[in-house]
């Protein structure tokens, strides 16, 4: 990625790295037999499928408060909770790239003006930031917790991993 006098390569990179991080995960569990994709498992947010969905459907309600959509908080995505993982695997990705490029065209710290649960607030972009990186990890740690106890293979989604591979295929190269 180039250096610009606007935009953020430090955060867009972060970006990078948890859509990476979401979509290995959407993967190695689309590999799951069906039945511990769709079972609820202790510590995470309903089933594997649904705490998916509701992990990237979160995504797209930070991404819409950061782009300032006064509806983000009501965002629901087509399919939620229980679609398919092939298609949730697309959104997952395309939540990346807008978060990317919204990294990448913005400069500072800017105050989002909102709505939430019906009652205005404003807060600095960086905690929509922190909050969309904080809760894809979460719920990815829980996920992978979960799933090891089970038995179930599942890939270090540390961000030595994420930049091997990236080296291996060029930074910017999407994780498609």
């Amino acid at each position: 990625m180039e250096n610009s006098a606007t935009g953020n390569a430090i955060l867009a990179n972060l970006f990078r790295f948890n859509q990476w991080a979401n979509v290995e995960l959407i993967d190695a569990c689309a590999q799951l037999d069906p039945a511990t994709v769709d079972e609820a498992l202790p510590g995470t947010q309903g089933t594997v499928r649904s705490t998916l969905w509701h992990m990237v459907e979160s995504e797209y309600r930070y991404l819409g408060a950061l782009q300032g959509d006064p509806g983000a908080d009501t965002f629901a995505l087509p399919g939620a909770p229980d679609g398919d993982l092939s298609t949730l695997r697309v959104l997952a990705l395309d939540a990346g790239e807008q978060l990317v490029a919204w990294a990448e065209a913005t400069s500072g710290d800017p105050m989002i003006e909102s709505t939430f649960q019906g009652q205005p607030f404003a807060a600095p972009s960086s905690v929509f930031v922190g909050q969309t990186l904080n809760h894809a990890k979460e719920h990815r740690q829980q996920l992978h917790e979960a799933l090891l106890l089970k038995g179930a293979a599942m890939p270090d989604l540390s961000a030595w991993v994420w930049w091997y591979t990236e080296q291996r295929v060029g930074l910017e190269s999407a994780t498609i």
